[in-house]
């Protein structure tokens, strides 16, 4: 085996050590089932307003065109949903942390 090509076999001897970083490999390309198809929540396609509070769901092709406003925790950040955002999550688009702000130092004189 390439000692450069990273295993995906399971942990062999000490089995607890070796779990944790085999389950971050496992985790970082898994995806959900395709048998399951993508998650929308059915409020998003039900309701009227489109406020949605389900930041894990999927955008979906029937999407494309129309304004969605997204919960981001504080307040709803309205976004148009493009062909390019198809199969992204909802929370993908709507920031939840705001960006630091640095003061400009004046030069002194």
């Amino acid at each position: 085996m390439n000692p450069q090509k990273q295993s995906l076999l399971p942990p062999q001897g000490n089995a607890v050590a070796n779990f944790a970083t085999f389950a971050k490999k496992i985790r970082s390309f898994m995806t959900r089932s395709l048998w399951k198809g993508p998650f929308v929540n059915p409020t998003i396609l039900a309701a009227k307003t489109k406020a949605v509070w389900s930041r894990h769901s999927s955008i979906l092709p029937q999407f494309v065109n129309k304004k969605f406003k997204i919960h981001n925790g504080k307040s709803f950040i309205e976004i148009e949903i493009q062909e390019s955002m198809i199969g992204h999550k909802f929370g993908e688009f709507a920031l939840t942390r705001k960006r630091p702000t640095h003061k400009k130092k004046e030069k002194k004189r």
